[in-house]
């Protein structure tokens, strides 16, 4: 009985924590239209819809992202957001955007792998574990540059300086290599020393997904 509690008490706070991120991500979107910064105001909505997928997920198909998942999403967003671009952490730390960039791409490479990694767990696909970590690298590091692209786009179209000089955008790509790398090695020592029950909940959310949708 302790045990259950314990667990459910477990469950509940991070929940909350991981709520509490997510509203406070919505928060700032009045906040910035008031203040004028449209464009971050606009970043800030496709921020919160992101946080608030695992909920979709959940209502529309019935399946339960891991809470640990959900955290770490919702998380990451709000370090970007709340933290670095509202607190002003990106220009108070130095190192804060080579982190961001470090932690973000591994959520994308976690992500990733969790992904194509249920397609082999269901005999969807047939894959081997290194394609299964190239896969999920070259996926993150792709992420990565789309997103300096993006920054690149923004600071033309709007003059803004998001990407400072030709030195950050590299050590923001050094950054993402390095987070996907460790990521997806990560997710191939997982895979190879866990049991078959973790593996099985680690594939459950997508495994749920792929079934109903092949009964419809």
């Amino acid at each position: 009985m302790y045990k259950i509690f314990g667990k459910f008490l477990d469950l509940a706070l991070h929940t909350f924590l991981a709520w509490f991120l997510k509203l406070s991500i919505i928060g700032l979107i009045p906040y910035l239209i008031i203040k004028g910064d449209y464009v971050f105001a606009f970043a800030a909505l496709i921020a919160s819809i992101i946080t608030i997928i695992p909920s979709i997920l959940e209502r529309t198909y019935k399946v339960h992202l891991p809470w640990e998942m959900d955290l770490i999403i919702s998380l990451m967003i709000y370090l970007h957001t709340f933290c670095g671009e509202t607190l002003y952490f990106y220009e108070k730390i130095p190192i804060w955007d080579d982190i961001i960039h470090f932690m973000g791409t591994g959520v994308v490479a976690i992500l990733a792998f969790m992904v194509v990694y249920t397609f082999h767990f269901t005999k969807k696909l047939r894959l081997t574990l290194p394609f299964i970590f190239l896969f999920t690298f070259v996926f993150a590091l792709a992420i990565g540059t789309i997103w300096e692209i993006l920054e690149f786009g923004i600071d033309q179209i709007f003059a803004k300086n998001t990407q400072h000089s030709l030195e950050n955008t590299m050590w923001d790509i050094i950054s993402d290599f390095m987070g996907g790398l460790l990521a997806s090695l990560i997710g191939v020592l997982y895979i190879k020393r866990s049991r078959h029950e973790e593996r099985s909940r680690f594939t459950q959310p997508l495994r749920m997904i792929i079934k109903r949708r092949d009964e419809r």
